[in-house]
């Protein structure tokens, strides 16, 4: 069993931190000027405004508020189809969509083992893991490999139990 105990922002946090997200957003989303970029993203590496999509996106899904995760994600997938050689965003797209999609999933499948739009859910986002293992297979030092590992063992187990 992989564990560990870690502190978890609140509600608040996220939800002033998606307000402040969404702001920048409207301001300008993809356009965003240099400047706002240096006031918002520290390291050199984050200054693409398509990080500002997966902030806001992480945000709703920490409160629960997963279709409003989904929303934010068609919308940076809308850029990203612009931006074909863009890997590091489309990884980010899969493996943040694929985690949304299984947390969510789960929340139903547990609940009720045989909702079988709750088990697609969790199988499409296992898939988009998969995805996203393919684009970057070392990226959280091979994290999402384990993850794959957990999400079959948990349709495994809930499809034969």
């Amino acid at each position: 069993m992989i564990h560990d105990k870690y502190e978890r922002n609140t509600n608040e946090y996220y939800e002033y931190r998606n307000a402040r997200d969404e702001s920048l957003l409207k301001k300008g989303g993809k356009n965003l000027s240099k400047s706002i970029l240096d006031a918002y993203f520290q390291e050199p590496h984050e200054k693409d405004p398509l990080l500002l999509y997966d902030n806001l996106a992480v945000g709703y899904e920490h409160i629960g508020q997963y279709e409003k995760a989904v929303s934010i994600y068609q919308t940076k997938k809308q850029i990203l189809d612009s931006r074909p050689f863009d890997q590091m965003n489309r990884y980010r797209y899969y493996a943040n969509l694929g985690t949304f999609s299984i947390h969510k999933g789960l929340k139903t499948w547990m609940k009720n083992p045989s909702d079988f739009l709750a088990k697609q859910e969790v199988i499409d986002g296992r898939n988009m893991i998969a995805k996203a293992i393919e684009i970057n297979v070392d990226a959280h030092f091979g994290r999402e490999n384990y993850q794959l590992i957990a999400n079959d063992w948990i349709i495994s187990s809930f499809t034969n139990s």
